[in-house]
């Protein structure tokens, strides 16, 4: 979005839009082609006016920690399946030794 608004700005374009306001709640409106800020949504109902290049960077330096964090937490998830396999494994063959003692215990009782 920010490098059509640049480019919007550059080709001296204004552009027409719509954003919300509230739930079902939205407002037209116009932004100027001589406009070169953006504000963006920090969280916690914190919006912080920033030129396109500033934005473009925080939103770039924001998406690699996003992925390198999905990432982390791939790896985590698969060592989890692992061990889950493991367990499930190990829990079948504690179930197949009962099992196994319970029948030899079954056969010395009927001697």
């Amino acid at each position: 979005m920010i490098k059509f608004l640049k480019k919007k700005a550059e080709d001296s374009e204004e552009v027409k839009t719509e954003f919300k306001l509230s739930d079902n709640v939205y407002a037209d409106s116009i932004i100027d082609a001589d406009n070169d800020t953006v504000g963006l949504w920090l969280g916690a109902g914190v919006m912080l006016e920033y030129t396109y290049d500033d934005a473009t960077a925080l939103l770039t330096k924001n998406l690699e920690a996003a992925k390198l964090q999905k990432k982390t937490h791939q790896e985590d998830l698969d060592f989890l399946k692992d061990q889950i396999v493991t367990t499930e494994v190990s829990i079948a063959r504690v179930y197949n030794h009962d099992v196994k003692i319970r029948r030899e215990m079954k056969g010395k009782e009927k001697e």
